[in-house]
């Protein structure tokens, strides 16, 4: 379910904020989630596997962080994820409202539609409790998610929009070392924003660790904002102490 920190911001008209992560141990997660609002575990592209899900939850619940897995939509993924009782998915490469409404079936059906789901009462009226406290989002990636961002965000069971730039960059021609938004990329981030906010649904924009970015994110009406993650924060850390060690030596 989403947790009480991150509802508050929402039902307060601020934005939340939260971090990507890859790498499967819970102790980054009491180490860094401390702050944050949300954590994204990355089941598409990190190193998580599935049996350490629960884990990864259990850690985010107990700091009070939301958390919110990453998927490839393939529904036995989804379903397994679901089990594991996060605060919401983010399921990948949607492109129609055709396979939104295929997803929101594989992520908000009943227990006897859903693989592993189970069929008795006390299963059922858990499974439809969870369905109205966990939330479902959408990655928007490609020029033909944005061409129909609407319809996508029309669907009932669809709780976001996620707009991920750097896919999108590397299809519209843009340069990715661009951090802020600008030209193509600007007109579909208001096109998406304003495609969930009219629906009154969640939007979420992974900027990086950019305070520019994040700025003008907010501006653009996202409320849910994804602002790097687990692997960055290493390497961020790891530079600034070697640069230090490198400075001792020249001493």
């Amino acid at each position: 379910m989403i947790q009480e920190r991150m509802q508050k911001k929402l039902s307060a008209g601020k934005p939340a904020f939260g971090l990507n992560l890859r790498f499967h141990d819970p102790a980054v997660i009491a180490i860094i989630g401390s702050d944050l609002d949300f954590v994204r575990i990355d089941m598409q592209h990190g190193a998580i596997a599935p049996n350490r899900l629960s884990d990864m939850i259990r850690a985010c619940d107990s700091l009070g962080v939301t958390s919110l897995c990453r998927l490839p939509n393939e529904p036995e993924q989804i379903s397994l994820a679901l089990n594991a009782d996060p605060g919401g998915v983010i399921v990948a490469q949607i492109e129609s409202a055709k396979e939104a409404e295929q997803v929101v079936k594989a992520a908000k059906s009943s227990p006897i539609d859903r693989p592993y789901g189970g069929g008795d009462h006390h299963t059922r009226d858990l499974i439809e409790k969870a369905n109205k406290e966990r939330i479902l989002i959408l990655q928007m990636e490609s020029r033909k998610a944005v061409s129909n961002c609407e319809a996508i965000a029309a669907i009932k069971g669809v709780d976001g929009l996620m707009l991920v730039p750097d896919e999108l960059k590397l299809r519209i021609d843009e340069q990715l070392s661009d951090s802020l938004a600008k030209g193509k990329l600007l007109k579909i981030a208001e096109r998406v924003a304003w495609a969930s906010r009219d629906q009154g649904k969640l939007a979420m924009y992974d900027v990086g660790s950019s305070l520019a970015t994040m700025k003008q994110a907010a501006e653009l009406g996202f409320n849910l904002i994804s602002v790097g993650s687990d692997a960055l924060c290493l390497k961020k850390g790891a530079e600034a102490a070697l640069a230090a060690v490198r400075e001792f030596g020249r001493d």
